[in-house]
């Protein structure tokens, strides 16, 4: 973990003294996480409208293994990288533990799957806006890259099930 807190303290300084850097990468971090939640709307709309035969799936399978994600983390209870490191966070979070796997990973992840199986080509928009998001959370200091990569890791297992 020492490397990643002498990384993450040079980052964190270079970022700092461009306070509109950090403006904005909480910005994204914010407008991502949103952006996801009105696109998994917009998905379950579509499937209700003209792909009945798909709403089940599309609520069953990123459900059930958001619930998945949700009882590994607490099982898991890895702390986060602002809580085991001497390190300050550029994303605010207060929370405790649960950081491994990130549910916003997860989400974000099965989240462009389903819109990959119903539109391929903004499905891979979304897959590149995973990895931005996956870049926010460890950058802003709230994840340590491991947790981003097995949140998407589950997030796209979960979402090949759709296929």
């Amino acid at each position: 973990m020492e490397g990643f807190e002498n990384w993450y303290q040079k980052l964190s300084e270079k970022m700092r003294s461009h306070p509109d850097a950090v403006f904005v990468l909480n910005r994204f971090n914010t407008v991502f996480t949103a952006l996801f939640y009105l696109i998994y709307g917009a998905v379950l709309f579509y499937c209700l409208m003209y792909r009945r035969q798909d709403v089940f799936q599309f609520i069953i399978i990123p459900g059930g293994g958001f619930a998945a994600v949700t009882v590994l983390r607490r099982l898991l209870n890895r702390r986060r990288p602002y809580e085991a490191l001497a390190i300050d966070p550029l994303i605010t979070k207060d929370t405790e533990g649960n950081s491994f796997p990130s549910r916003h990973m997860y989400s974000a992840a099965v989240i462009s799957m389903c819109m990959w199986k119903i539109w391929p080509p903004a499905g891979i928009v979304l897959v590149v806006l995973t990895v931005l998001e996956g870049f926010t959370r460890v950058i802003g200091g709230v994840h340590y890259p491991s947790d981003v990569l097995a949140g998407t890791a589950i997030g796209v297992l979960c979402g090949l099930l759709l296929h």
